[in-house]
């Protein structure tokens, strides 16, 4: 990783996230490039010194820019040459943007490079990481992402939260008996498992594996499962959205909204 985005509004949310962009350009000595873009119906507010050098002078990171214009044209069009994008909790929603989504969240649907949404002050490296994998979507570029911001000493749980069709067929056909749907869902989980340890050998990323069977929802699942490991990151990837996940969300976005810890999201790889 070479050069690191991070946009700030200067709201307390983006001086945590610029903590953690701060720690990932450390990290990675990387450059990191720094964007203020002034809401256009307010007056420009002033970085105070904490909130835009809250750090020691460092020769990778550049002074803060300010830029006016619409911000997610602008941010969109820097982080096309950058390895990460780093943003501050998006704002909750007002009416009017049900459909179009906040500014982070239509930023995070526009850009092709990794984005870290930052909830949490930044202790160190990430301790915790849970990776939430599709095995059939592009898992390669999700855990070459997880390998690449872990450290040694960070704990990656892989999962992959998964439906079973054929367990819902079986039961409404009442052909089953508890044996068969016992061994059903040993074989599914075996193979899964296989599946995803495959994936990690490829990348070289150490963890354990833990496919998962959905009990309510994809993303109410993967929270669980990250509360449950006390994470301090969601890595996760995202889909190329059409209207009818403009509209109800993704489960990126979704995750992106209630979950408490930092999320990272993978953007698809072009052609998905």
């Amino acid at each position: 990783m070479n050069t690191i985005l991070f946009a700030t509004d200067l709201s307390s949310e983006s001086e945590l996230a610029q903590q953690r962009a701060r720690q990932l350009s450390a990290f990675f000595n990387a450059k990191l490039r720094t964007v203020h873009v002034p809401e256009r119906t307010n007056k420009p507010r002033q970085a105070t010194p904490a909130t835009a050098n809250s750090a020691a002078p460092d020769d990778r990171c550049m002074p803060m820019e300010t830029m006016p214009g619409d911000a997610c044209e602008i941010i969109t069009r820097l982080a096309q040459d950058v390895d990460l994008l780093v943003l501050g909790q998006p704002r909750r929603r007002t009416a009017g943007e049900l459909f179009t989504g906040t500014t982070g969240e239509r930023i995070i649907r526009q850009v092709k490079a990794p984005v870290l949404v930052v909830k949490t002050p930044a202790a160190g490296v990430y301790r915790r990481i849970l990776v939430a994998v599709d095995v059939l979507h592009r898992p390669a570029d999700i855990l070459r992402m997880a390998k690449a911001i872990a450290d040694v000493s960070t704990h990656c749980e892989v999962v992959y939260a998964y439906d079973s069709p054929e367990l819902n067929m079986m039961v409404q056909a009442s052909t089953y008996t508890m044996a068969n749907v016992s061994q059903h869902m040993a074989d599914q989980h075996s193979e899964l498992n296989k599946q995803l340890r495959a994936e990690m050998t490829k990348t070289g990323l150490r963890g354990r594996t833990s496919p998962v069977q959905i009990e309510t929802s994809p993303a109410a699942t993967l929270i669980a499962l990250a509360e449950r490991l006390d994470a301090d990151l969601i890595i996760l990837g995202s889909r190329r959205p059409g209207l009818k996940r403009l509209v109800l969300g993704s489960v990126a976005t979704q995750v992106l909204s209630r979950a408490q810890m930092d999320v990272l999201i993978v953007p698809p790889t072009d052609g998905d």
